[in-house]
């Protein structure tokens, strides 16, 4: 069998039959100080009363391991020891890094306040170290309103903003060791066309267009913000998507 020093191994259970009455189980090794004949000296393997041998080997190396039973038969009749060895390789603990996230950079969404919005670019969580497979979690705060969600078994963020406003989010990832390490970013997130950010795109909102309107990109007042298709100047272009997002397009026309 092989095994890795200092891991338990998968419990072994020794088979006896034939004989008279109950077994007494055994075990030792060569070299000696892998096995303890007694589970209290907590050394390495063990059996017990029931020929279950587990443990954890101490040392790396090859062992030949050997497991006697004793028989106990009625009064008068001699008992019974039979004995069977197998070989065991113990390799050397595989040293582990630790368990890291990358980080994860900050975002900002924009939303419209009357449109269906569209998910966020997906973010994938790269995680290094530790002992695979990870899992993944997220969580937010404030706990409502980011619309995002993680794959547990892939690390991939996706979802859509619902609210306006700046989250925090945390990325949880958890090994098979059950080590965890943590990462977190934030969200940004605000709606289009809402200019002076009071939450809602609305009349002071279209005054701050107008006043802007007709600027191009290095002029005093340009304001980039209203420059919603990025072309680097403020106009018809932009007029109509910020109309298109204002709750009340009807009366611009």
């Amino acid at each position: 069998m092989i095994a890795t020093q200092d891991v338990a191994i998968t419990p072994i259970q020794v088979a006896a039959s034939g004989g008279g009455g109950a077994y007494t189980y055994s075990i030792e090794s060569d070299p000696e100080g892998l096995i303890a004949s007694d589970p209290a000296d907590d050394s390495g393997l063990s059996i017990d009363s029931n020929g279950r041998i587990t443990g954890a080997p101490t040392v790396s190396g090859d062992f030949t391991i050997r497991v006697t039973v004793e028989d106990d038969p009625p009064v008068r009749a001699p008992s019974t020891q039979v004995s069977r060895s197998f070989s065991m390789t113990v390799n050397a603990p595989t040293t582990v890094s630790a368990l890291t996230i990358a980080e994860i950079d900050d975002i900002t969404v924009k939303i419209s306040a009357v449109q269906t919005n569209s998910p966020i670019t997906p973010i994938q969580v790269s995680v290094s170290g530790g002992q695979t497979p990870y899992s993944y979690s997220l969580s937010s705060n404030p706990a409502t309103g980011a619309g995002l969600s993680i794959n547990e078994s892939s690390g991939q963020i996706t979802g859509t903003p619902t609210q306006r406003g700046t989250f925090t989010l945390t990325v949880t990832v958890t090994d098979n060791a059950s080590t965890t390490a943590n990462e977190g970013f934030s969200m940004a997130v605000s709606l289009i066309g809402d200019f002076n950010d009071d939450g809602a795109v609305n009349e002071s909102d279209f005054a701050l267009f107008q006043a802007a309107f007709g600027l191009s990109e290095g002029d005093d007042g340009f304001n980039a913000e209203m420059d919603l298709n990025g072309d680097g100047t403020i106009d018809v272009a932009d007029f109509l998507i910020f109309v298109s997002h204002f709750p009340n397009a009807a009366r611009f026309f």
